[in-house]
């Protein structure tokens, strides 16, 4: 069943800039809204944020001094997928200019959700993925987190449907032909994690050269599949996709419909209404409970911030 098309503001290049340069919370202000993350009170977080927008792009410091924000937090959170889900598409709705925030890791909320241990059932975690897409759509071809890996890359690493396959290389084919930091490109990862014949076709569409691009240490996607072949998993039909296209030169169905198309032609689904992935957080030290709802309390009232 395909995605269903996503509705919702797209972040500017104007606003990015804008809001990367506004926000700046107070340190206790930060822990507080921290400590409402780590306790998973969504609801109060989002009545925050409809108070005082610019909490949807302020950067939080974390006890070990890394920086995130709350779409990251929310990403990251192993709680109620719904709760969740929903304050990221509230959060994307206020400021879809949260979607380009990087993280302390130097990733992006889209680098997080795509990774294998992010806490959703699939179809959630696909929708949400094309939200942050069509809130910040080169976020495709953007290299993230210690790896140096665009989103095209990591969802490889999991479960990923032909669906949002498809989507992501319409909008950005040269994503197709992006290396992380060990020289691996999008069908490097896909062949060694056992992907369909489909998939593997659409990211040659993309970059037909890539059949016989090495990585650093000299693998070829045949070379990968093949290592990676286990009793439970033998790649067998993915082996033979890989051999048929190496002795056909390539010669194969062209899956990627609307490749290279503008932006606007391309469908997407709508975000749902309701990690970072690297290293475990340290809870920062709690701030005393009538402290902490005193510095909240404020934020309604448009306090607890200072320029930049």
């Amino acid at each position: 069943t395909p995605l269903p098309v996503p509705t919702g503001p797209v972040a500017t290049a104007a606003d990015i800039a804008a809001d990367s340069q506004r926000a700046h919370l107070e340190e206790a202000v930060s822990n507080s809204i921290f400590i409402l993350c780590k306790e998973e009170k969504w609801a109060d977080i989002s009545a925050l944020i409809a108070s005082n927008p610019i909490l949807a792009v302020a950067p939080m410091t974390m006890a070990n001094n890394i920086t995130t924000t709350i779409l990251h937090q929310a990403i990251t959170s192993k709680g109620d997928v719904g709760a969740r889900a929903g304050l990221v598409k509230f959060v994307l709705s206020i400021r879809p200019s949260a979607a380009a925030i990087k993280n302390g890791y130097g990733s992006l909320p889209i680098h997080v959700l795509a990774q294998r241990n992010c806490k959703m059932k699939s179809k959630v975690k696909e929708e949400l993925l094309l939200a942050l897409i069509h809130a910040h759509p080169s976020s495709i071809t953007v290299a993230g987190g210690v790896g140096a890996r665009n989103p095209l890359h990591i969802v490889f690493t999991d479960y990923i449907s032909a669906d949002l396959c498809r989507k992501m290389l319409a909008l950005r084919p040269d994503a197709a032909k992006m290396r992380d930091k060990k020289g691996w490109l999008p069908i490097h990862v896909a062949t060694s994690r056992h992907c369909s014949p489909e998939k593997l076709d659409m990211l040659l569409e993309a970059y037909p050269e890539s059949l016989a691009e090495t990585t650093n240490d000299g693998k070829t996607p045949l070379m990968l599949a093949k290592s990676t072949a286990t009793k439970q998993h033998p790649n067998r039909t993915l082996l033979k996709a890989l051999e048929d296209r190496n002795r056909k030169g390539m010669a194969f169905a062209s899956p990627v419909r609307g490749a290279g198309l503008p932006a606007e032609e391309v469908e997407f689904p709508p975000p749902l209404m309701g990690d970072q992935g690297h290293r475990p957080t340290k809870r920062p030290r709690s701030l005393p409970e009538s402290d902490a709802a005193g510095i909240l309390l404020g934020l309604s009232f448009g306090g607890g911030f200072a320029a930049v």
